[in-house]
């Protein structure tokens, strides 16, 4: 695939995170999860019922079959009772989001400097970011 126009990048970018949910950084994810709740001493069906859910919605992001959205994973974090700051550096540390050094026009730029996507990618022409 060639990376000629902000276009394709875009396109190259939308399918790297539709890519995510078995990804070594979401498995990791669920594995820290998991270590969190049972430090903490808690079953999957008690983190259930404090958030108000069954004991497989816990199940299925425990197993990685299911992705957890930001405000999900900050309602884990205090039911648990982890940081989740230190979580997410742990994941992020895995494989941050990279720009592809080889799409044109990247030289130099805020992304390639960051190491990972930001609001400025709206700059490279890749819409609401």
């Amino acid at each position: 695939m060639k990376f000629g126009t902000a276009t394709s990048k875009c396109k190259m970018l939308d399918e790297r995170m539709a890519k995510t949910l078995h990804s070594d950084r979401h498995r990791r994810l669920a594995e820290l999860l998991t270590e969190k709740r049972k430090l903490a001493g808690l079953t999957q069906a008690a983190v259930a019922k404090a958030l108000g859910r069954h004991q497989p919605f816990i199940a299925n992001i425990e197993n990685a079959d299911r992705r957890v959205d930001l405000i999900e994973f900050l309602d884990l974090a205090k039911v648990v009772g982890f940081d989740p700051y230190e979580v997410l550096h742990q994941i992020e540390a895995i494989d941050p989001l990279r720009i592809s050094s080889h799409w044109p026009g990247n030289s130099g730029t805020h992304l390639q400097a960051v190491g990972y996507l930001r609001p400025a990618a709206d700059a490279q022409g890749c819409g609401d970011f």
